[in-house]
């Protein structure tokens, strides 16, 4: 009886194991054909602590782009191949290519999402599918991996808690862009809904904001980020159709800026009276710039997207930011150092500047900004209108 019980009992922990281990599924490929199915099936079989390997020199296809993919829990996946998705504009309808969701989820390898995207901006379009989302909560990182060439926003973090991304490589191909156009809004991160979010040590080279941090973001950390040829890092647009956006706590820190048309950046439409909106706890630290730029630091609360000034009447509640060790390298400025633009002096600041000593040919402009709204630099011209 005692053997019965041990026999029973080692049965019990070798059954507990396997599921706290879970299985490993290697992506079937399809050899050039679709892989879609075999995609879905890997997520399926090894959702629960599994392994999903995608091999290293295996193509892909995942030619119906927006499939629904299992959630995971305590899934690792191993992106050491290239997972690409059609040379389409036939289905702009999908919001985004591939969504990874769940908890404890960790994302590695040395593979690649390539979305395929120059054949919307070759064809004069200016939206279309986001490349990837991530709404994963817990221990989930996202490590090593590219992600390139997207019809629209490459990396969407949505509904994310305590997800860290490092060392990711985000780009468009520009080789890939015929003459005469443009890759429009290809942001390399849009960030929203999310708390406790971290971008580690990671290149976004793309012709949109490199970070846009829209509403319901806490706790965001963006360190050692090298941002190239697109429009910097944008808090907002907030307040959008009168929305009560809420930015609360962000550190940008250890961050280059090579050719990028702004660098930092913080735009706000006008809202309407009551807005229970706020931007606070804001901090930017060590940034260098370089290159050509328009505006390295452009802060509006009379934000217009074209010709789309939003229906508000009353400034958007900007509770200001610091800004520290900032150096200026070999720049090509098109307008102002600094430009800040507040509404009549409302809920604007205050801005404050330690160690930040501009090259002696830039100027800082400013409207309806007092001298209790700024410190460590000098308002030297009144802007005209607003940097966008």
């Amino acid at each position: 009886m005692k053997q019965l019980f041990f026999i029973l009992g080692a049965l019990l922990v070798l059954s507990y194991i396997s599921q706290s281990q879970g299985a490993t599924c290697t992506v079937t490929n399809a050899g050039g054909g679709d892989d879609t199915n075999n995609i879905v099936t890997a997520f399926n079989n090894c959702k629960s602590n599994g392994v999903i390997i995608f091999s290293a020199g295996k193509t892909y296809h995942f030619n119906t782009p927006g499939t629904t993919l299992a959630t995971l829990s305590g899934t690792t996946v191993s992106i050491l191949g290239s997972i690409v998705f059609p040379a389409s504009t036939s289905f702009s309808d999908v919001s985004y290519y591939m969504t990874f969701k769940g908890s404890n989820v960790v994302i590695n390898g040395t593979g690649d999402l390539d979305g395929n995207g120059q054949v919307y901006w070759n064809a004069g379009k200016t939206g279309g599918p986001k490349l990837v989302k991530f709404q994963l909560t817990g221990s989930s990182s996202i490590t090593g991996i590219s992600i390139h060439d997207s019809p629209a926003q490459h990396v969407s973090v949505n509904g994310c808690n305590g997800c860290v991304f490092r060392n990711l490589n985000v780009y468009i191909t520009w080789s890939r862009i015929q003459s005469g156009k443009k890759a429009s809004n290809t942001d390399g991160f849009d960030i929203g809904s999310s708390s406790n979010v971290q971008i580690i040590n990671t290149k976004v080279d793309n012709g949109d904001d490199e970070v846009a941090i829209n509403g319901g973001v806490y706790n965001l950390l963006i360190s050692g980020m090298n941002c190239s040829n697109g429009h910097g890092i944008s808090i907002g647009s907030l307040g959008k159709s009168n929305a009560n956006d809420i930015v609360d706590g962000v550190v940008i820190t250890n961050t280059s800026f090579y050719n990028t048309q702004h660098s930092v950046r913080i735009k706000t439409f006008l809202v309407s009276p009551g807005n229970t909106g706020y931007a606070q706890n804001i901090t930017y630290s060590n940034l260098s710039f370089h290159g050509n730029t328009e505006e390295p630091i452009c802060i509006t609360q009379k934000y217009c997207n074209n010709d789309d000034c939003g229906n508000g009447t009353v400034a958007f509640n900007l509770k200001g930011a610091t800004f520290s060790n900032f150096s200026f390298n070999g720049m090509n400025l098109k307008y102002d150092m600094v430009s800040i633009w507040c509404v009549s002096n409302n809920n604007c600041g205050p801005w404050k500047f330690t160690g930040v000593t501009l090259p002696s040919s830039s100027v800082v402009g400013c409207y309806d900004v007092s001298g209790t709204q700024i410190s460590g630099l000098t308002c030297q011209q009144t802007l005209s209108s607003a940097c966008n």
